[in-house]
Formats: structure tokens, sequence, C-alpha cells
């Protein structure tokens, strides 16, 4: 069982819960139209700011189970907020690219992008235990339940 849930640990809190979406951040951002409007420059770099706090909690994670440890509770709360995030992602970018000038369509590219992400994105919330159990974990940590 200890060695099933550190695996659970490690899968819950890797990388790979907040970085399935990023590619479609990444390219996003490096649409013209959305680099030069400064309030789409806001909400993506709200977003890569949740990414680098993501990738904290992780790399901290990843050390506390390099220690022998077990951070269930800690590593339930990544995969949900890795979840939250990643889920968010690809409405970001249906939003910001809805808000588009007509004169500055979206690239083949990025719109297709959009469409794959959009197709795995409910996958996300699956991968390491359903949202359900995750929050169950956070309640049986904090006493709740």
């Amino acid at each position: 069982w200890a060695q099933v849930t550190a695996e659970l640990a490690f899968e819950r809190s890797g990388p790979d819960r907040f970085m399935s979406a990023f590619p479609l951040l990444d390219r996003l951002a490096r649409h013209p139209a959305c680099a030069a409007d400064r309030g789409v420059r806001s909400q993506i770099g709200q977003a890569l700011g949740d990414v680098a706090v993501l990738r904290s909690m992780s790399l901290s994670l990843a050390e506390r189970l390099s220690r022998g440890e077990t951070p269930n509770l800690e590593a339930a709360v990544v995969k949900e907020l890795g979840v939250s995030f990643e889920q968010s992602v690809p409405e970001l970018a249906r939003t910001l690219l809805a808000a588009l000038p007509e004169d500055a369509p979206a690239p083949a590219d990025l719109v297709a992008l959009l469409q794959a992400t959009l197709e795995i994105a409910p996958t996300y919330s699956l991968r390491g235990g359903t949202r359900e159990i995750m929050q169950g974990i956070v309640a049986r940590g904090l006493g709740l339940r």
C-alpha cells in the first residue's frame, strides 16, 4: 500500500499535471494580436504565474518524495490545482481568440492546437484519480472527513 500511495503521489504531483495544456498557452502568448493587447497579456501573464506556482509546488513534492515521504494530501492539492489550470487554458484561448479583430484571425496551427487541447482537456481530471477522490483525500487530510 505504501508503494502504491507513493506512486500515486508522484503521478498526481508531476509536471504532466500542469504542462499538458502549456503548448497552447505558449502559442497563444506568441500570437501578435494577443501580445499587442494589454488586457490579453495580463490574462496570459496570470496563467503563466499559475504555471510557475504549480511548478514550484511540484518540485517541492518531488524533493519530499525523494526523501521517502508520502505527501498524499499535498499531491492531491497539486493535482486539483493543476487540473483546474489545465482545463482553464483552452477556455482562455477560446475567449481570447473570439475577441481578436477580424483583420487578425488566429493562424491555423493555433486553431488546431486549441481544438486538440479541447478534445483531451476532459481527461485531465481522470488521470491519477478523479476530482472527487482528490477532494476526499484533502478533506481526510484536513480532518474534515
